[in-house]
């Protein structure tokens, strides 16, 4: 205050009228601060949203794919049980199984149905083909061979873990037979929860349809031609408590060849969050998948 006293009194009236400007300046300034400051914590948050909606997005992806799990070990259940009843020297585990399961047909013949198959992978963890650990059973109830248009599949997870997640949930599937010429199923899960080691876990039902593109013929025990799309919709609670709803908008290509979907897009809601737009790419088979919140599109990497 003494600066600005002394600068007025020794300036001629006409100098002291624009230096007492100056304050008034300042206050405009600061008022424009207030303005700005305000949008610069928008614009934060705004990051800070669409970081946490990514990673939501990633920790779904990573969920389902535990879940899908047990769809493609079911499918590779009932195929192995079909050779083998037909087979006297059946072709060995599926390949992604290694020699970690024992698999068991009863009853044991090609007339009586429905069979029960269960595939056990022992009570401790077993290192598979595919890169993952496994343990507990998959019960699987068939009412008629494979082929067979409605017929049906019940799977039940008995002390079932993938990489030390605890599985469960009944999942009913329907052959519907061959739809416009690709053999097409059902798939229903009523009740699925996934445990992490830490103890916290996510709930989901869904369902979905899954179209047979390639390698419905192939002998066994070859199932890295098989290619399917899922079709369908899902909802649940997250690991972090939140609800949400998923629907596919564009079928998802899921080659057995590859760890990870090629192709085709999803939706999802959490609460009353953003909608999140997943594009999982154009068929090459890679972990690059792109997700899109508030119309910025962002690229995210599956485990």
């Amino acid at each position: 205050m003494d600066f600005w006293y002394q600068t007025v009194v020794n300036q001629p009236e006409n100098t002291m009228r624009s230096i007492r400007i100056i304050p008034s300046t300042l206050l405009l300034l600061a008022g424009s601060l207030f303005v700005v400051l305000p949008s610069c914590d928008k614009e934060r948050e705004s990051v800070t949203d669409a970081t946490e909606e990514i990673q939501q997005t990633k920790d779904q992806l990573v969920t389902d794919a535990l879940m899908d799990d047990i769809e493609f070990t079911e499918e590779d259940m009932v195929t192995y049980a079909a050779d083998s009843l037909q087979n006297p020297h059946p072709g060995g585990n599926p390949p992604n199984w290694g020699p970690c399961a024992t698999v068991t047909i009863v009853p044991f013949d090609t007339i009586t149905w429905p069979k029960t198959i269960t595939v056990d992978f022992g009570p401790v963890n077993c290192l598979c083909n595919d890169g993952k650990y496994r343990r507990g059973q998959l019960v699987s109830v068939v009412s008629a061979p494979k082929h067979d248009s409605l017929s049906t599949r019940v799977v039940t997870p008995v002390g079932y873990f993938v990489n030390d997640h605890h599985i469960e949930g009944v999942s009913t599937y329907q052959n519907l037979g061959h739809v416009n010429g690709a053999l097409t199923l059902t798939a229903s899960l009523v009740n699925g929860r996934i445990t992490k080691p830490n103890g916290d876990t996510a709930t989901m039902d869904r369902q979905r349809t899954r179209v047979f593109l390639a390698g419905e013929n192939t002998p066994y025990p070859q199932i890295w031609d098989d290619i399917w799309a899922l079709s369908g919709s899902q909802s649940g609670v997250s690991f972090n408590g939140d609800t949400y709803s998923m629907l596919i908008t564009s079928p998802l290509v899921a080659p057995r060849a590859c760890s990870w979907i090629v192709s085709g897009t999803r939706e999802m809601q959490r609460n009353n969050l953003p909608l999140r737009v997943v594009d999982f790419g154009n068929g090459v088979c890679d972990n690059i998948a792109t997700v899109t919140v508030n119309g910025v599109t962002h690229t995210i990497y599956l485990p």
